[in-house]
Order: C-alpha cells, then sequence, then structure tokens
C-alpha cells in the first residue's frame, strides 16, 4: 500500500510511545498501551525484518504518558518524561535514576542537543498551550515560544533544531498551525534563546506526525508523517528538504498506509547488528476511538525517497 507492508505486530496495542535506539536494540517506552500501564519493550539485535521479536522489560517507572529519548550525551541512556513533568533516566544495569521534575505537560517534544536535553511545548490539563522551552538537567525553562505549542514534530539537523506544525491556542481551543519554526544551537551546544520563523510553511496545518531524517547528497530531506488536522486524522506524507542555506521546498509527496494517529516512526539505516534489515522504516501502533494497534508496517528508505 503506497510502499508500505504490514509485516508484524507487537505483543499488545500501543499508542503515542516513543521509539529509542541503543546497544541492545529498539525500546518502544512510555505513550498508552492495552494493559493500562506504562510499558517497555524491547526489540533485539540483531533485528529481523518484521521485529517480530519483542520483549518486555521490566521495572520501568511508575509514569503517566511518558515520552522518551536517547540523550546522546551519557552512553546509550534513555531519558523519560511522563505527563507530570517526573523524569527519569536509565542505568547500565536497566534500573532507573530519578532526576527531577518539571512542570506538568503532555504533548511535549523532547530534543538532545549533545550536551543537554530540552522539553519545548506541551498542554497543561488538557486546556492551556505551552510556550515553554524546560532545559531538563536545570530544571528550569530558559526561553520562550513566540507563541504556545503543544504537539509539535522535533527533528536535529545540525547546528539547528526545527519545529514542525503542533497545536496552538489555550482554553480548549487549541488547534493545528501550518508553522515552521527553528532554533540554533550556539558553540557550547546550548540552545540559543532566539526562535526563527521560517518562511516556509507546511503544506496545511497539521499536528502530532511522526518524523523520519534522511540524507542524500547535499540535502537532508524530512518526511513529516500523518499526525491530525482537527477533528480528522491526516494520512499525508509532507517532505521537508532541508540545505546548508535553508528550507529548499516542501510539498506533499504520498500518503500513510491507513488514517491512525499517535502512532510511533523507527528508522533503521546502515549499522552493526543488522540482520538482513538495513534502510526501513517502521510506523508502529496508533490509535483511533479508543482502539489501540499493534500493527507494524515497513516502508524502504530508497521507496520513501523515491516519492
Amino acid at each position: 500500500m503506497n510502499g508500505f507492508e504490514l509485516v508484524g505486530q507487537l505483543p499488545y496495542g500501543v499508542s503515542f510511545a516513543s521509539a529509542v535506539f541503543t546497544d541492545k536494540g529498539l525500546n518502544i517506552i512510555g505513550g498508552f498501551n492495552d494493559k493500562g500501564e506504562q510499558q517497555h519493550l524491547l526489540s533485539p539485535y540483531p533485528f529481523t525484518p518484521s521485529l517480530e521479536k519483542w520483549e518486555e522489560i521490566k521495572g520501568f517507572p511508575s509514569l503517566n504518558n511518558a515520552i522518551a529519548i536517547n540523550d546522546n550525551i551519557h552512553t546509550d541512556s534513555i531519558v523519560v518524561v511522563d505527563s507530570e513533568g517526573k523524569i527519569y533516566r536509565q542505568r547500565e544495569d536497566d534500573t532507573w535514576a530519578w532526576m527531577g521534575k518539571t512542570s506538568s505537560t503532555e504533548g511535549s517534544t523532547i530534543v538532545s542537543t549533545g550536551h543537554r536535553l530540552y522539553r519545548i511545548g506541551g498542554v497543561f490539563f488538557d486546556t492551556y498551550a505551552s510556550d515553554d522551552v524546560y532545559c531538563l538537567e536545570e530544571l528550569i525553562a530558559v526561553f520562550k515560544l513566540p507563541f504556545p505549542l503543544a504537539y509539535i514534530s522535533s527533528v536535529k539537523i545540525g547546528k539547528r533544531v526545527y519545529l514542525f506544525g503542533g497545536e496552538r491556542g489555550s482554553e480548549k481551543n487549541n488547534i493545528p498551525t501550518d508553522s515552521v519554526m527553528s532554533i540554533s544551537i550556539d558553540a557550547n551546544n546550548k540552545l540559543e534563546t532566539k526562535v526563527r520563523k521560517e518562511e516556509a510553511r507546511m503544506p496545511f496545518p497539521v499536528a502530532g506526525g511522526g518524523i523520519v531524517c534522511l540524507q542524500q547528497d547535499k540535502v537532508t530531506s524530512v518526511f513529516y508523517l500523518g499526525g491530525w488536522r482537527g477533528e480528522y486524522s491526516a494520512t499525508n506524507i509532507v517532505r521537508i528538504d532541508i540545505k546548508d542555506t535553508g528550507i529548499a521546498g516542501v510539498r506533499v509527496v504520498g500518503k500513510t498506509p491507513h488514517n491512525i494517529p499517535g502512532f510511533t516512526v523507527a528508522t533503521i539505516l546502515d549499522g552493526i547488528n543488522m540482520k538482513n534489515v538495513n534502510k526501513q522504516v517502521y510506523i508502529i501502533g496508533g490509535e483511533q476511538g479508543g482502539r489501540k494497534s499493534a500493527d507494524i508496517w515497513r516502508i524502504s528508505v530508497s521507496d520513501l525517497l523515491a516519492m
């Protein structure tokens, strides 16, 4: 279907989870699931093309709708933040260390500069969007976005962090936006406090999409997959081409294999311990109408770039 194929399933339905790669394999962490509790699933190396082997890792802290990232600061260290602001870092023995607490928001995005972790935006108590940019190590808001945003999709490219779409507004009036913004990373690998509004826009207002970032020649192509447009799911795939001089083009290039939002995107490129799995993009889980999906869809990087 549009280059996608259904290749396998998780042990149970999962939505709004995070995909994090470590030296152990692919981790699917947090979000929501059919079990009604937070989970930590691991697809260990070596991967198989259908990702059919999954282990449930015990000892995950008691969190609510957690998001996770490999911080790229400590060796293969996973950091999780939940909607109540609780922050934990995974130790080498797979136990979790308490880092502290920030303000309570859900629908945030986390970025790593290689020196600091930042939580950007989010929504307070399902009502007010946030404009805070929080440094997780310092446990303070270091600056603000030009306007409140939740469910932003972010990616670090070189010395800039790009922010795509998101829900803008307050008091139960959060609506998707077509904005594209970027933040520079300074010589100390910290985010600068000035947010640049890019002239390029998304083709339509959208929030909550998955991100795939691919390098080809001297162009970095960001693929924004799915998300939602107000009350309706978005099935479009938007390609944003970025050069050293800035954004070179934005266009719709295809469609996702289904109209279920809240899925997790994992991109597997060349690397060690990959058993017949190189250059693949996976769409994992999702949720619609309260039903959580366990489906795993796959498309090759070459097919995605050919769109």
